[in-house]
């Protein structure tokens, strides 16, 4: 029986015994390739097979992995990354549609490359029968990266270095969605990944057999090399291609949906030469930021004076402060939460509401500094405590927090924990719905049982993706019995009811919870306030939850005040969590607080443009979109040094507007405004 081809032992009559000493393994004089066994059947002998010089090896694997880029690019890139990047194929031109290709190749290529050069090293090593197997592996495992990756983009707008940042926290795991539809993500395109690496392997290193047993030495290693330079060179196309763009802002879009940004200028200073009108407004943009850097990430101190004019006979009011995850702005539907909603006109309630994040952590960040969260590591750097608390405190107030919400999150746990607070109530037992009814429980009985005035802080979870509710509220059917790895493209008006209607069936379920909370108040003596920490997409972007953009269905969310010197009104004019602190400080006769960056929510003399803003979690920038009247540009902060990015101008959905029209007065517009806040938040 013939030996398999990457198994057949060398024998020592199957050695070449004209080879001078000191020639290589493999090699007859003259270069000629000796007929030996080895890792490569020998096509031109039938029965015997030759082993596979180092160069075969290496062309081999180079050429496996240009197969394989080639087929992940047709078959599956091609497609999804033109989804993702939103722009029509009718407005591309032909030069950008070759750069979002070279740029899609390259970044196949790079997650290729340590799987080229594993079987390159082991060409040359005792155990080169191993190079392939080895191949095939690494190169699943890169195809398997990719695809989970470009899944969980295409759902949710994060990419999987992100989910792994999550899952190293304490109970990381909920901001990841349910385990089982990313196993069959991971499941899916290992098969994927595996099948056709081992087709492009097995077809490469027939292709390497027959080179080797047809051609010389000189010419297989010529061939190796060009095989390891397109290899190994692909992964520097996107640095060498930055000034080809002519329209910077594409590329940035593209940048943002890849896996990663190869580019060597990523983080240095834009060039969008061009584009003189986008060069000129980055160069101002940059301008302004450069000056207002020093003071901007410059702590302010707590303002703890503001309530201090009041008098001892002063009614002092119990606040309450509820956050519900992911609240959206249309969440107040009498059909929803008809209980809430009459509540609600008893008091105001701001229908233009902004959470100045999409994000948890940062949108409880702005509610209770009153503070913008483009200063939320600076301030947590300085070890500076929430304003609200301090504020309240000198005034008589005790501090509470009720959640079952993880206590570790984003440095959220840095401003919310038994030191900055009076009593912290953490009760994680059962689900979320328990959670939820025992922090408003334990709020209830704490806030009531209080002899001095009281600031209870409840954090509820239910609404959070992936929406949970007793079983007795399900009333929207039918429901999804998952949220995670759907693929907006797949989606239609059947597929988007079911995820809808679990949102909708857990509001019914907390318009319960809340008003039972809140009926065992006595509203003579309680100032309730109703919020979410930001709102929510159901596809109504084309993805799914919150955190991945700065569309506005997701920074809106509902703002409710009832209670004592709480006269009901709509406002329509805007209004943001920075407004909170110093509206609580004027509802109890206090002064205005220094330091805050909001006002009195019922002050409708107002800017009428605004800067929502997150810092990434490993503080080396922030992402920031700067809406004016008639634009919305997307900017990426450093933290570190003074200098941003242009990532584009965007729809209300966060949807990228690749040409927008742009006159003088719209780029004096844009930098005013950005000059602007940046001054308010440096205050």
């Amino acid at each position: 029986m013939a030996s398999p081809p990457d198994e057949a032992p060398a024998s020592a009559e199957q050695r070449s015994p004209s080879a001078p000493e000191g020639a290589e393994p493999g090699e007859a004089p003259g270069g000629a390739e000796t007929r030996s066994s080895g890792d490569l059947p020998n096509t031109s002998a039938p029965g015997r097979s030759v082993r596979a010089s180092p160069a075969a090896i290496v062309f081999a694997a180079s050429f496996a992995s240009l197969l394989i880029n080639l087929t992940v690019y047709w078959l599956v890139g091609r497609a999804a990354y033109a989804e993702l990047v939103s722009v029509p194929a009718a407005q591309l031109e032909a030069s950008e549609a070759r750069l979002i290709a070279l740029s899609l190749l390259a970044t196949n290529a790079a997650f290729l490359v340590p799987a080229v050069l594993l079987a390159s090293a082991l060409s040359v090593s005792r155990v080169s029968r191993a190079a392939r197997p080895t191949f095939v592996l690494s190169a699943t495992l890169a195809v398997a990266y990719l695809g989970v990756d470009l899944d969980a983009f295409r759902s949710v707008g994060r990419h999987l270095v992100t989910f792994i940042s999550f899952a190293r926290l304490p109970e990381g795991h909920l901001a990841a969605g349910q385990l089982t539809p990313m196993l069959v993500s991971v499941g899916k395109w290992s098969l994927f990944g595996g099948l056709l690496c081992f087709a492009a392997a097995r077809g490469a290193w027939l292709l390497g057999a027959r080179l080797t047993g047809r051609s010389s030495a000189a010419f297989v290693r010529t061939l190796s090399a060009c095989g390891a330079l397109i290899a190994l060179g692909l992964p520097l196309l996107p640095s060498l291609s930055v000034t080809s763009w002519r329209r910077p802002l594409l590329a940035e879009r593209l940048s943002g949906a890849l896996p990663v940004d190869l580019r060597w200028q990523a983080r240095a200073e834009q060039r969008t030469t061009h584009d003189p009108t986008l060069n000129a407004l980055h160069q101002r943009l940059t301008a302004v930021y450069k000056e207002a850097f020093p003071r901007l990430y410059n702590p302010k101190p707590l303002d703890e004076a503001a309530l201090s004019s009041l008098s001892p006979s002063a009614p002092r009011p119990n606040l309450v402060l509820i956050v519900v995850e992911s609240l959206r702005q249309d969440a107040l539907d009498p059909a929803l939460m008809p209980r809430t909603t009459r509540w609600a006109a008893r008091g105001v309630t701001a229908t233009q509401h902004q959470a100045e994040s999409s994000y948890s952590e940062a949108g409880m960040f702005a509610l209770l500094y009153g503070r913008s969260p483009l200063v939320y590591h600076a301030t947590l750097d300085a070890r500076t405590p929430p304003q609200l608390c301090a504020l309240l405190r000198p005034a008589g107030y005790r501090c509470g927090f009720f959640t079952g919400h993880p206590q570790v999150w984003m440095r959220r746990e840095e401003f919310l924990n038994r030191n900055t607070l009076d009593h912290y109530a953490h009760d994680e037992r059962g689900d979320w719905p328990d959670w939820d009814l025992t922090a408003l429980e334990n709020m209830v009985r704490w806030s009531s049982a209080e002899a001095r005035p009281s600031f209870s802080l409840v954090l509820l979870m239910s609404s959070h993706f992936h929406y949970q509710y007793p079983a007795r509220y399900e009333v929207d059917r039918p429901v999804s019995r998952h949220v995670f790895g759907v693929e907006p493209r797949a989606l239609g008006a059947s597929d988007r009811a079911p995820l809808q209607n679990r949102y909708r069936n857990t509001l019914r379920f907390l318009d319960d919870a809340i008003m039972d909370a809140v009926d065992e108040l006595d509203p003579a003596r309680h100032l309730v306030v109703l919020t979410g920490d930001h709102g929510e997409s159901i596809f109504d972007d084309g993805r799914y939850t919150h955190g991945y953009s700065f569309a506005e269905i997701i920074t809106q969310t509902a703002l409710i005040l009832v209670g004592p010197g709480v006269s009901p009104a709509r406002l329509t004019h805007p209004t943001s969590h920075l407004d909170l602190v110093p509206t609580i400080a004027a509802l109890l006769g206090g002064q205005p607080v220094r330091g805050s960056h909001g006002q009195d929510i019922r002050n409708t003399n107002r800017q009428s443009h605004s800067l929502p803003a997150h810092c990434a979690v490993n503080r080396d920038v922030a992402n920031v979109q700067l809406r004016t009247g008639r634009h919305r540009l997307r900017l990426e902060l450093d933290l570190a040094r003074p200098t941003l990015r242009l990532i584009g101008f965007e729809d209300s959905l966060g949807r990228l507007e690749l040409s927008p029209p742009l006159t003088p007065a719209d780029l004096d517009l844009l930098v005013t405004a950005f000059a602007s806040q940046l001054d308010r938040f440096s205050r």
